[in-house]
């Protein structure tokens, strides 16, 4: 009789449920940003966005309560209960600053800004000296413009408007 070798799999399957996790963790990423707050007095009525809303993912209020593993979702974590998972990524992609950034193309450069801004939970964290260097450069900037204005008052000049908030992203930390 030849030697048969039986191959046995795992019967056990995937947790579905944490599957459907990390799908939400995904849906945030790609599209937390239509959903970010970015009307402060309220004026704007955004659109519900289906992928953000758990239910969509078959996850029920029973599941805030149980532990996740939260994959690469870069919170400091392996696992959340989903409820903190939750408020941790309207926290990041959702707050008042929107990040869309998953249609670059190179895996590396979407990874970087990933653990950016997942890192902080999409909040710049400065110090008090970064922040008082970051005004002086301003008010800096502004009494160049107004010196420029009163000196040269018919010369054709280009203003800072808007892109005086430019200015603490080009110094280096």
């Amino acid at each position: 009789m030849p030697h048969v070798t039986l191959l046995r799999f795992p019967t056990q399957t995937p947790n579905v449920k944490q599957v459907k996790v990390l799908q939400l963790i995904n849906a945030y990423r790609f599209r937390g940003h239509q959903h970010a707050n970015l009307d402060p007095l309220g004026l704007w009525k955004q659109e519900r966005v289906a992928d953000l809303d758990p239910a969509y993912h078959d996850l029920t209020e029973a599941d805030f309560q149980e532990s996740y593993n939260v994959g690469s979702f870069a919170i400091g974590k392996d696992t959340m209960k989903l409820g903190e998972l939750i408020a941790a990524l309207k926290q990041t992609y959702c707050g008042s600053i929107g990040a869309e950034y998953m249609h670059i193309t190179s895996t590396e450069e979407k990874r970087w800004i990933q653990q950016r801004i997942e890192s902080v939970a999409g909040k710049a964290s400065f110090t008090a000296e970064e922040k008082k260097r970051f005004l002086s450069e301003l008010t800096a900037a502004e009494g160049l413009e107004r010196y420029l204005g009163a000196k040269f008052p018919g010369a054709k000049r280009f203003s800072l408007e808007g892109g005086d908030a430019l200015i603490p992203m080009l110094k280096k930390r």
